[in-house]
């Protein structure tokens, strides 16, 4: 939740752009697209915005945390271009929108924030201190936050446009390329498994130089010692106290967050038309019940909505104006909004407030615990990485840190019982560090998915010894058996095909009777499932190669030699209607694709959009060492 909200100013954007959505946007080489017209000190421009290269580096390094990945590592394949151009694109997206008038309230985008929050506030924190942990996890203040959620919302909109463009596909390609899957080929196939051939039986010098050199498949895997040390929040939190007068400065500093905003309490109607409201309003102020006069006037009482308090910015802003404008018990509207004609009656005002320090104490020492936890924890992680790579041992840094320690011995890739309590994420990372580290090395200390912090120490690679020629002699003697085996099959087969291929107008029938293999004949689908264990890659050039042509193809134990003898399409008035409406959509989902990028590389021209390469290299490029 805590990277949520920076990470939302990408994938809020549009899925499309970021993870191959909806329109499933080809990346390019954005190396080689955006050239010139760029700030020495800026990575980007895009029209008259400059990407600033310390916000850009700071939303890197968000997206790079979670992977687990020096910048470095990132430039060298590709991942920083790819999150440049995707910032880049929802600038592009932003502008556009803007200039095509799209415009996000205050209102809105408060709303939007608050739901952000909410799962925070379901964790029992205040609203308040909702707000501030993503402020500091995002690294924005309260208006460089509602800016990007501004901007992010903008670009919501223009994309759900975009997506709503319907590309009409003629009815005849899809039927087309229907006709194409669904096409039964026959086939004459001259199988050639591996065990028809024969073989002598090696001599003992054969087999032990195949063994040396094979040696390592009959050595059981390594196992490793690893240390995870978990930075205990609620020893941590155990260590923290807030002073009094921490709690005076804060609440003397932030007396508007103390203020409580004049409410309003209304009693209220929404009617379908003008007259009915009106009406409404009559028979109330005769006979001083709302939900009486809704009925008589309509037949039911279904557009009587009843009674609430609201704030001022919690009202449509046309209701607000009227509402906070009148005097207690006195009525208001009708007042047209597009949900219908409201009326209201003003039942109370409950006054602006200033909440007194002593009521707010206990929600002030929770932010501020939390602020001072989240500080620290930001202090041990940097110490405990210092220290860990400087050498300490385990057992000292356990007596200084609040620290909780897991130690698992003889780890193999198979996932421990240790581990169970972790989210699947997080095993996967623990498991891939725990495999990737070299023997005394440890990880940055990160955050896992509930919010705690470790680091894992790799204690000790223990390699296994490879078991004696004698205790694996058979094992080794069947696996030279089907190795010389199958290389005699491949010479033969591919000596076989070289021969068919030299002649014109082949038959595999009278092959298989000259030579004396057996012929298989078959016929197939191409969406059935490809048999002999063949892979679907190989099953598919049996549905591109020509009427006549022989290809030669491996299977799960050998090699056939296959030619397509007839191909047949079914009749196209035959086709299942649902599954030519399915191909019409994958169609009109692929022109949807390119006519998206196509759009996107309209506004990179339009906006003139420029990149500075030399200093992506200089900032995250492969240092050359010194001669």
């Amino acid at each position: 939740m805590l990277r949520a909200m920076r990470h939302g100013a990408l994938s809020g954007v549009f899925l499309a752009i970021l993870a191959l959505g909806t329109f499933g946007l080809v990346l390019t080489d954005w190396q080689g697209l955006f050239r010139g017209g760029v700030s020495p000190t800026d990575v980007a421009k895009v029209g008259d915005t400059t990407l600033k290269s310390v916000n850009f580096d700071r939303l890197l390094r968000m997206n790079l945390r979670s992977q687990n990945l020096t910048t470095q590592e990132a430039y060298q394949i590709g991942i920083i271009d790819r999150v440049l151009a995707n910032e880049i694109n929802r600038i592009l997206l932003f502008k556009e929108g803007r200039e095509m008038g799209i415009s996000v309230s205050d209102q809105v985008i408060a709303d939007r924030i608050a739901i952000s929050i909410q799962p925070l506030v379901a964790q029992g924190l205040s609203r308040e201190e909702a707000l501030n942990r993503l402020l500091q996890s995002t690294g924005l203040s309260e208006r460089g936050l509602a800016e990007t959620v501004r901007q992010d919302m903008t670009v919501e909109l223009l994309a759900s446009s975009l997506e709503k463009v319907g590309v009409d596909v003629p009815s005849f390609l899809a039927r087309d390329i229907l006709q194409i899957r669904k096409q039964t080929r026959s086939l004459n196939l001259l199988m050639f498994p591996h065990d028809r051939t024969k073989t002598k039986a090696p001599d003992e010098k054969t087999l032990k130089t195949f063994y040396e050199n094979a040696k390592l498949r009959y050595t059981p895997p390594e196992t490793r010692d690893i240390t995870l040390l978990i930075i205990d929040p609620k020893k941590l939190e155990e260590q923290i106290t807030v002073e009094d007068a921490q709690i005076q400065s804060y609440y003397e500093e932030n007396v508007a967050q103390f203020t409580v905003p004049e409410k309003r309490e209304v009693e209220q109607a929404i009617l379908a038309e003008e007259a009915q409201a009106i009406e409404t309003l009559d028979l109330f102020k005769t006979n001083n019940n709302m939900k009486s006069a809704v009925t008589k006037v309509t037949g039911d009482a279904k557009a009587y909505i009843g009674s609430e308090s609201f704030e001022e910015n919690g009202l449509l802003e046309e209701i607000a104006q009227s509402v906070f404008k009148a005097d207690e018990s006195t009525t208001v509207g009708p007042v047209k909004t597009p949900l219908g004609w409201h009326v209201f009656y003003l039942r109370s005002i409950t006054p602006e407030r200033l909440q007194p320090m002593e009521e707010a104490e206990e929600d002030i020492r929770k932010v501020l615990k939390r602020n001072l936890m989240e500080d620290e924890l930001f202090a041990l992680a940097n110490d405990l990485d210092d220290r860990l790579a400087g050498g300490e041992p385990i057992s000292e840094l356990m007596k200084e840190f609040p620290l909780n320690q897991l130690t698992i011995k003889d780890l193999t890739r198979d996932t421990p019982d240790e581990l169970k309590n972790f989210s699947s994420e997080d095993t996967a990372k623990i498991m891939e560090n725990a495999f990737t580290l070299y023997e005394g090395d440890s990880t940055p200390v990160e955050e896992l998915s509930d919010s705690r912090y470790y680091t894992l120490v790799l204690q000790k690679i223990n390699l296994q010894n490879a078991p004696s020629f004698e205790n694996v002699k058979a094992k080794v003697e069947k696996e030279w058996i089907d190795t010389e085996q199958m290389r005699i099959n491949f010479k033969e087969a591919e000596s076989l095909f070289s021969e068919i291929k030299d002649k014109k107008d082949v038959s595999l029938v009278n092959t298989s009777k000259d030579k004396r293999i057996p012929l298989k004949r078959e016929t197939f689908k191409n969406d059935d499932t490809p048999p002999y264990g063949m892979t679907r890659e190989t099953f598919s050039q049996f549905f591109i190669a020509k009427r006549g042509d022989v290809q030669l193809v491996p299977y799960e134990d050998g090699l056939i030699v296959a030619q397509v003898e007839t191909i047949q399409f079914p009749s196209s008035d035959l086709l299942p209607e649902n599954e030519v409406a399915d191909a019409n959509k994958a169609l009109s989902a692929s022109f949807k694709q390119s006519l998206f990028g196509s759009y996107l590389e309209y506004l990179r021209n339009k906006y003139d959009v420029s990149v500075n390469n030399d200093l992506l290299t200089q900032l995250y490029g492969e240092t050359e060492p010194s001669s």
